[in-house]
């Protein structure tokens, strides 16, 4: 937790394969939440529809890089909402933050265009499982 009493997460890729990947590092439509219990429970989101200046699929195709066997790459992940860019219609899945103990799973996955990339990495990954709790401010 920072001085500012936020929570802020870092997405880590590696490229476990034994030939090159293309990720990309654009965390909207490419970092979403799996799962989420607040003490336990599962958590519903707050479902929105949601609009975007630029398309979100730009974006990601504009982040593209491709990872040598071995080789890793981060980025911040912005906020606990999780982006549907796979339909014409962009769906925002987010979460009130409350007090409690949390427990959470991110996922990846790429649904852009290639950009001419060949090796555009299109799975699931998941993240393993994140616990923390949040406190009520004094």
């Amino acid at each position: 937790m920072f001085a500012d009493g936020s929570v802020r997460f870092r997405a880590v890729i590696c490229n476990i394969a034994a030939s090159d990947l293309t990720v990309s590092t654009y965390y909207h439509g490419i970092i979403g939440i799996r799962e989420l219990k607040l003490d336990g429970r599962v958590v519903a989101p707050n479902i929105y529809t949601v609009e975007f200046q630029e398309d979100p699929k730009t974006a990601q195709a504009g982040h593209l890089m491709t990872l040598t066997h071995g080789q890793c790459t981060d980025f911040d992940v912005g906020t606990l909402d999780t982006i549907n860019v796979v339909t014409s219609l962009y769906t925002s899945f987010s979460y009130d933050p409350r007090p409690g103990a949390y427990h959470l799973q991110f996922y990846y996955q790429y649904s852009g265009p290639d950009q001419g990339m060949t090796k555009a990495f299109r799975g699931i990954v998941t993240s393993n499982f994140v616990e923390f709790r949040v406190v009520q401010g004094h």
